[in-house]
């Protein structure tokens, strides 16, 4: 006769990842596989029935719940993605993203510096001096050609403005620019979080082997993605 598999008892070893998948078509939207803090809550609601004097004569339960939170040890674009709604674009040379970018130059020659890179139409309309400590003094507006208060620009070439800088100088400079090797993940008020069909694997043991090792799968049938995001930029930071 065989032996029924029968485990009553488990030690918890880890979770080891966790999948969201689209409902409709079983695409996975996101799965990661640095998981700490990992809870599960189960709950409900109960509702009395009292009599003419306010005492409780019967409890019924209702609207059960169960809910899953948890971290993971690295920031993960699509599990933030699917937080706020939103889809993870990837730039390449055919759909440049148009990115943030800052430069302090320091003067090598009295009428101009070179961006490392050519910025996007309009997106410098200020140029900056700075002290010594490298925050910023004064501001000078772009111009049409260069004079004493404001600068001209043409692709990423600066002609300072005259008698200003010396050699040595240094420049902060903030524009935009075209990216082909960046990600996007844009936050939309109209947009909210993903649902779908969430699974949890754990890595158990038995109680009296540890070399018994079991796979334990926690499901999610009907999901829905808290809207919270929080990460904090540090070293230390979990997602």
């Amino acid at each position: 006769m065989a032996t029924q598999f029968n485990v009553d008892n488990l030690v918890i070893n880890r979770a080891i990842r966790g999948t969201l998948f689209d409902k409709a078509s079983s695409e996975v939207i996101f799965t990661i596989d640095q998981i700490t803090d990992p809870k599960l809550e189960c709950g409900g609601e109960q509702v009395y029935v009292k009599d003419a004097l306010g005492q409780n004569l019967a409890a019924f339960d209702r609207s059960k719940t169960a809910k899953f939170t948890g971290s993971n040890a690295l920031v993960n674009f699509g599990l933030m993605a699917a937080q706020l709604g939103s889809e993870k674009t990837v730039a390449d040379a055919d759909n440049k993203i148009v990115v943030p970018a800052f430069e302090m130059i320091t003067v090598t020659e009295a009428d101009k510096v070179t961006l490392a890179n050519t910025p996007t139409t309009g997106s410098v309309k200020y140029i900056y001096s700075t002290h010594t400590d490298k925050s910023i003094n004064q501001t000078y507006v772009l111009g049409t050609v260069a004079s004493a208060t404001e600068f001209s620009i043409a692709g990423n070439v600066i002609t300072l403005p005259t008698s200003t800088f010396a050699i040595g100088d240094r420049v902060a400079v903030f524009y935009t620019k075209d990216s082909t090797e960046a990600v996007k993940i844009k936050d939309s008020t109209d947009a909210f979080a993903k649902g779908g069909k969430f699974v949890l694997e754990v890595l158990a043991c038995d109680v009296c082997d540890t070399n018994t090792e079991y796979y334990t799968y926690i499901i999610f049938d009907n999901a829905k993605m808290d809207n919270a995001v929080d990460v904090t930029f540090t070293n230390e930071a979990k997602h």
